[in-house]
C-alpha cells in the first residue's frame, strides 16, 4: 500500500474517533498496585493545533488518576485508537496504537492556549474540570506508530515510509 493512502487512512481514523485506551506502565520496584504491568484506561482526546503539539494527542488527565501518577514515574505511553463500528467484525476494524513519551503540559504554555480551546470546543464540559478540580493537559509525543487496518494489512508507520509486517 502507498504511504499517502495509509496517511490518509490514519488521519481519517482520527478525525472519527476521539476515544482511546491509554496504557502506562510503572515497574516492578515501586510502590504501585499495577507495578510491573501495563495499566490501560479510557482516555478522551484531541490531536493537537499548535505548532508546538501539531499533530499529537491532547489529553486532560486527572491528577489523582493511575495513568496520571504512573506517567509522573515513567512517561513512556501508549495510546490505542480504534474504529467503533458495532455492525463491523471487530477483528477487521482499523485500529492505531501510538507509542510516545507523555509531557505534561505547563499552564503558562502559549501552545496550550490553542490546544485546550480545541479539546474545550470538543468536550464543552472538560472546562469545568480543567478550572475547578485537579486535572493538567498532556501531550503524546509519538515515537512510533502502528496501524492495522484489518486482516493482513498491519503496518509500521514512520514519518518517511510505511513498513508492512
Amino acid at each position: 500500500m502507498k504511504k499517502h493512502d495509509l496517511e490518509q487512512e490514519v488521519a481519517e481514523l482520527l478525525q472519527r474517533e476521539h476515544h482511546g485506551m491509554l496504557s502506562t506502565f510503572v515497574t516492578a520496584d515501586c510502590d504501585d498496585k499495577a507495578a510491573g504491568f501495563p495499566f490501560g484506561s479510557v482516555v478522551r482526546f484531541v490531536i493537537g493545533q499548535s505548532d508546538q503539539n501539531k499533530g499529537a494527542p491532547i489529553l486532560l488527565l486527572s491528577r489523582i488518576a493511575e495513568h496520571s501518577k504512573h506517567i509522573a514515574q515513567q512517561n513512556k505511553a501508549s495510546l490505542l485508537i480504534s474504529e467503533t463500528d458495532a455492525k463491523k467484525d471487530i477483528q477487521q476494524q482499523a485500529r492505531l496504537t501510538l507509542l510516545g513519551t507523555m509531557r505534561r503540559l505547563s499552564i503558562d504554555d502559549p501552545a496550550l492556549i490553542q490546544d485546550r480551546e480545541a479539546y474545550f470546543a470538543q468536550y464543552p464540559e472538560s472546562r469545568d474540570y480543567f478550572q475547578l478540580l485537579d486535572f493538567d493537559f498532556y501531550c503524546l509525543k509519538i515515537e512510533k506508530k502502528r496501524y492495522v487496518a484489518g486482516f493482513g494489512r498491519a503496518y509500521w508507520l514512520t514519518d518517511s515510509n510505511a513498513a508492512e509486517s
